[in-house]
């Protein structure tokens, strides 16, 4: 008898142990799930959740396209050309909504584990590219990519790839009126550079339509440089990107390049708070001219001694409000001088704690024999700056070479910054961790395997105490 005890203990825990190590094996991979509108009948979503629903793709190439195929479209090969995208199939379940705006009002991708990241749908007769979502030939609509944590509570991770969504706008006869790209508890892998935009512009020429769209980037970690960038002149954008962690340490792109260079076209908003950067030679850029800009409660730590924790580019306003800025020798904010193409742009500095040895404003105009005046710039720098006495508020650097500031300027500090109350050291304050909560969002939808691990190791727990009893018998 205790001989087939010790058998069926055996076996038990061989059959705990093999769906772990079958999951342990399939860690990498995408689930999809969609958000139907109203117009779409029960029998058509029927049909598409039995093509995609407890589905594992093996990469966000094969996921997405999945989505796509469900309205019908697939790549076609044009002779002599480059592959296309076109809606050849007529029998896709969602066939006939594909030109009918919030049939689906939000596509969510759920990464697990490691993979390569989404891949350009620009080809041959449609050069309007993006990677995520549809193209041209179906409605705008709202995308979020979002990391499922690893058992060990690491983030999941995007190896390469950029992201880019048209969630809004488009063609007149399938116009979407709002929409949003989010990017939520992703870990991005490589130590070069990142594109993300979205757009919501008008696709009909001549268009008199307007649509508003966002993109948030939240939760996530870069290692390399993050680039917002569209070339659409979106008039109702809005871009939110907050508690992120950019570790620069291993970042192997342009030696010049910023953590975050927020380059887009429109009137937009855009809002970088409360994220942690560090490592990278320089911190972030604007340069946008229509955007209103909101750079509040960052950390920011930069290596390269003649450049700047924030350079001010091109834009319409700003506001630099309580960042904490550490400074190796470089500037904790850059005045360009292409803020002088712009139609007078009012820039707020204030609330900001800066640490270390440096200095406070690097003067591009004055630095190429111009000026900022009142007459071209808004400036206003309130007194509730706390600067170390280590930064110099007389002068700014650029390389290796030292640059005084316009008068404007010049008086504006002198009469509201007073060094002081702070040993010079620098501080790193560490805001967003790296390791955020499981949100139901972000357990597996699809699997179980939260709840098929908690089963496994419950099993584990019988069978050990199975195993101590029959001990003590013998």
């Amino acid at each position: 008898m205790k001989k087939f005890l010790s058998v069926v203990l055996a076996f038990l825990m061989l059959a705990v142990m093999l769906p772990v190590t079958a999951m342990a094996s399939e860690t990498d991979y995408v689930t999809i799930e969609l958000t139907y509108g109203s117009k779409v009948s029960d029998e058509a979503i029927a049909t598409a959740k039995a093509m995609y629903e407890n589905k594992q793709y093996t990469t966000c190439k094969a996921a997405n396209e999945a989505y796509m195929a469900l309205f019908g479209v697939t790549w076609k090969d044009r002779e002599g050309g480059t592959p296309y995208l076109d809606v050849t199939d007529n029998t896709a379940p969602l066939y006939k909504y594909k030109d009918i705006s919030g049939s689906v009002t939000e596509v969510k991708y759920y990464i697990h584990g490691t993979l390569a990241g989404f891949t350009s749908l620009q080809s041959d007769g449609n050069q309007m590219d993006c990677t995520v979502g549809g193209n041209h030939q179906i409605f705008r609509t709202s995308y979020s990519i979002i990391g499922v944590n690893n058992a060990d509570g690491s983030k999941a991770k995007l190896t390469d790839g950029n992201v880019q969504a048209y969630v809004a706008g488009g063609y007149d006869g399938m116009y979407t009126i709002s929409g949003k790209l989010t990017i939520d508890n992703i870990e991005f892998a490589t130590t070069n550079s990142t594109t993300v935009g979205a757009s919501a512009a008008n696709a009909t020429e001549g268009s008199t339509k307007t649509a508003t769209g966002e993109m948030e980037i939240k939760n996530c970690k870069f290692n390399g440089r993050l680039y917002v960038y569209d070339d659409f002149v979106n008039t109702g954008m809005t871009y939110n990107i907050h508690d992120n962690v950019f570790d620069g340490t291993n970042y192997s792109g342009d030696i010049n390049a910023y953590s975050i260079f927020a380059q887009c076209k429109g009137g937009n908003t855009l809002n970088i708070k409360n994220n942690n950067i560090r490592g990278y030679a320089r911190g972030i850029n604007i340069d946008h001219a229509n955007v209103n800009a909101v750079i509040e409660g960052n950390t920011i730590s930069v290596t390269d001694t003649g450049r700047s924790c924030i350079q001010l580019t091109k834009l319409a306003s700003a506001k630099v409000e309580n960042n904490m800025m550490n400074l190796t020798g470089g500037n904790a904010i850059t005045l360009h001088e292409g803020l002088l193409q712009c139609a007078k742009p009012e820039i707020t500095i204030s609330g900001n704690t800066i640490n270390g040895t440096g200095y406070l404003i690097y003067d591009d105009a004055t630095a190429n024999n111009k000026s900022f005046t009142n007459d071209n710039l808004t400036l206003t720098i309130t007194r509730d700056n706390t600067v170390a006495k280590t930064v110099d508020i007389t002068q700014g650097v650029k390389g290796s070479t030292k640059y005084g500031m316009s008068e404007v300027v010049k008086t504006i500090v002198e009469n509201n910054v007073v060094p002081g109350g702070n040993t010079g050291t620098v501080i790193i304050i560490d805001r967003p961790t790296e390791d955020t909560p499981k949100t139901d969002d972000q357990k597996n939808p699809a699997t179980g395997a939260n709840d098929m691990v908690a089963a496994a190791v419950a099993l584990m727990a019988v069978s050990a105490l199975g195993a101590v009893a029959l001990l003590r018998k013998k």
